[in-house]
């Protein structure tokens, strides 16, 4: 029996590969948001008081990924 520890690339539990990536979806109008999402893409709607992307980010980054992709709509901006 082997034991890995928390940097490793595979997971005791599974013995699969750990994720070191994500892949964040953002694109699209978001208009079931609409009158909100007019002025503020929907990734940065604020939820209590912080960006809701933020909550994303951080949740990821406490979870060991290291890499971030966020997957954005043509022509859409911040």
């Amino acid at each position: 029996m082997s034991v890995h520890s928390a940097n490793s690339s595979t997971t005791a539990a599974t013995g699969r590969p750990r994720a070191v990536k994500a892949v964040i979806p953002a694109a699209g109008l978001a208009t079931r948001f609409l009158p909100a999402t007019k002025a503020v893409p929907k990734e940065l709607l604020p939820v209590v008081d912080r960006p809701v992307l933020q909550y994303i980010v951080e949740e990821a980054t406490q979870a060991g990924i290291s890499d971030v992709l966020l997957i954005t709509g043509r022509g859409k901006t911040s």
